[in-house]
């Protein structure tokens, strides 16, 4: 089987990971049972308290995240620019427990979610890769906890987050 995409024609096996997944209906799955998760189980109320209790919002922006993330529709870029994770999370302490939390209900959604095991594989590893990029807490942060405060040493009246 082959497809098109820009001008090049590329087998089945260049599919983009939305694509291998099955587009909108499996992401949108994968998504709703993420958030489900969070709001059901008792050992993640550290995340879960971040999100509020309406999820229908954040729900249809990680969705629309992870569709370009993907390789899918840019949903993101267009009704909002460049995602800028770490700014756009930079209110929020995350630190390892609170990408644990999320991971242990990504994990649990993404199997939960039909797919090729390998597919599986590589997205519970990229996930967890950006969790951690997502991490803006340590014991040893000044400031804020983001990065480049911690780089810098800025005071928390000075980091400009």
């Amino acid at each position: 089987m082959t497809h098109a995409r820009g001008n090049v024609l590329n087998t089945s096996l260049d599919l983009t990971p939305y694509q291998q997944l099955g587009g909108d209906g499996p992401l949108r799955q994968l998504v709703d049972r993420l958030y489900d998760v969070m709001l059901s189980e008792p050992d993640v109320r550290v995340v879960r308290d971040m999100h509020g209790d309406d999820t229908t919002e954040i729900r249809e922006r990680l969705f629309d995240f992870l569709s370009g993330w993907l390789g899918g529709p840019s949903r993101f870029i267009e009704k909002h620019g460049h995602p800028r994770l770490r700014v756009r999370h930079r209110f929020f302490r995350i630190g390892e427990s609170e990408r644990d939390q999320w991971m242990f209900c990504m994990r649990r959604a993404l199997a939960d979610t039909p797919m090729d095991a390998s597919l599986r594989d590589r997205l519970e590893q990229a996930l967890a890769q950006m969790a951690d990029y997502l991490r803006n807490d340590s014991q040893s942060s000044p400031g804020c906890g983001a990065a480049s405060c911690a780089v810098e040493q800025k005071p928390a009246e000075r980091c400009g987050c």
